[in-house]
């Protein structure tokens, strides 16, 4: 189960990237969590009324994503997404497809973020999730050095308009 440390600051990701304020406003709305543990779902269920959520097992990501009903408004990627590797891309692709706004993923500890197939149908966004609600240059370029990677963690990815063509 993820940390409840970890947990908040996911939760604070998703506040600042726009997410929890638009999922508060669509009562019913559905979250996939694809490879998580249910932790970071759960305490949000706890803080969106009416949210339903769809846990997928990286075990199942070789199933049809048409076989899971409702178009999510968010989807989280969890740490057993890394293990989906290419069979994430048709859950994304049919959550796009779906009009799925948003995907949250949370970066390796080596301070990379996810990039494909994530970037392929969202515009991705790192957020800081560092003490305050307002930052000082110097804070943002302490919390990015590389000893520090783990505030930079959570990325809030926005859906495309169109995705991005797949490399050659």
């Amino acid at each position: 189960m993820e940390s409840a440390s970890g947990a908040d600051e996911a939760l604070t990701a998703l506040a600042r990237g726009g997410v929890i304020e638009e999922l508060r406003a669509s009562p019913g709305c559905v979250v996939w969590e694809l490879g998580g543990d249910g932790g970071l779902s759960q305490r949000l269920a706890a803080q969106v009324e009416g949210l339903a959520l769809v846990a997928i097992e990286a075990a199942d990501a070789g199933e049809s994503p048409a076989d899971r009903h409702g178009p999510p408004a968010l989807t989280i990627l969890g740490a057993g997404a890394h293990a989906a590797g290419s069979s994430l891309e048709p859950w994304l692709e049919r959550a796009h497809q779906l009009g799925c706004r948003y995907v949250y993923a949370r970066r390796p500890s080596d301070g990379r973020a996810r990039e494909e197939p994530v970037d392929r149908w969202y515009w991705r966004y790192d957020v800081c999730v560092a003490g305050g609600e307002r930052l000082t240059l110097g804070e943002v370029r302490r919390a990015g050095a590389p000893g520090n990677q783990n505030r930079y963690r959570h990325t809030v990815g926005w859906r495309r308009l169109l995705p991005i063509a797949p490399r050659a």
